[in-house]
């Protein structure tokens, strides 16, 4: 079930019994620490990007998006053709490909991330062509509490939410929406007027006036891990807030298995909590941990789109 920012404040105050305002801000803290941690945990395709940019010409090095933790894929668009990059995962097999001299176009065939930027090579000669990054990222912090006043038209198999006293803000594009009656929520994708908003995909409840809403910020995360959030903020609270290591544990517990007894940590045999998260989603093939497991090739088994000659 997905949570907004202040539903998962309420969460963390009943779960910490505890609503004092100190505390708020800690819980909300905590909040933004948890989702953070668990995205970058779960680094699979549910908590990823894309993102384009434009090479330049004998360019090799582009700056990483601002929000990029891991690449993990890349093809570069040259004319009509789109070719697929390969990881390198070692700073000295990447030297050792920079210590080859070419001349001639070339097509890149690898990339190479770095923590500021990511490398390609060979490099482009000319030209400018498309590279597509797929990636794991950070969420931006949440801040904002959810926002209800007025009231919106909702219609079946549109686009638009129509609001009567209402303020909405551009600042609201990419957080989430909820209408009176209907259980599904859609992503605000575009501000037109403090009365007028869009989602991302077609409003698919019934037809609606009148009706009450819900805005608000929320984890990208998979829904049903929203609850889980709740759980370690409250262990991290009793663990340094109020300094009681058996609730901590407690939490913590349930927030790895959703069994407050289980003091495992691994994941082959968990069911539930995060680690019974992080399992389910894991069997979608992942091919750079599959090539980084690989042992280093000689440069003599690279298909190569140029004649190269060591330098």
């Amino acid at each position: 079930m997905r949570h907004t920012f202040s539903q998962l404040q309420t969460a963390g105050q009943q779960a910490t019994k505890d609503t004092s305002a100190s505390t708020l801000a800690i819980i909300k803290d905590n909040i933004n620490s948890s989702v953070s941690f668990m995205m970058a945990e779960l680094a699979d395709y549910q908590v990823q990007r894309v993102q384009t940019a434009s090479t330049v010409a004998s360019q090799q090095y582009y700056h990483n998006p601002p929000d990029l933790t891991q690449i993990e894929s890349m093809t570069i668009t040259m004319g009509s053709v789109t070719y697929v990059l390969q990881a390198i995962d070692s700073h000295q097999e990447w030297s050792r490909l920079n210590a080859i001299t070419f001349s001639g176009s070339a097509i890149p065939k690898f990339f190479f991330q770095r923590r500021d930027d990511f490398g390609i090579w060979p490099i482009p000669q000319a030209s400018t062509h498309t590279l597509t990054l797929s990636y794991s990222y950070r969420q931006v912090e949440m801040t904002a509490d959810d926002y209800a006043t007025g009231t919106v038209t909702a219609t079946e198999n549109s686009q638009t939410i129509t609001g009567a006293g209402t303020t909405f803000t551009a600042a609201m594009a990419n957080r989430w929406f909820q209408a009176q009656g209907d259980k599904e929520w859609y992503r605000l994708s575009a501000f037109s007027t403090t009365t007028s908003m869009s989602i991302e995909s077609a409003y698919e409840g019934t037809t609606g006036a009148s009706l009450t809403y819900i805005i608000g910020e929320s984890p990208e995360l998979p829904p049903e891990l929203h609850e889980l959030i709740s759980y370690r903020v409250a262990s991290l609270y009793f663990g340094s807030v109020r300094r009681d290591p058996e609730m901590s544990i407690y939490w913590s517990n349930m927030f790895w298995n959703e069994d407050p007894t289980n003091a495992s940590r691994n994941f082959e045999d968990a069911k539930g909590g995060f680690l019974g998260a992080i399992k389910r989603y894991a069997q979608r093939s992942d091919s750079r941990i599959i090539r980084h497991k690989q042992t280093h090739r000689s440069f003599d088994s690279y298909l190569w789109g140029v004649t190269v000659s060591n330098s």
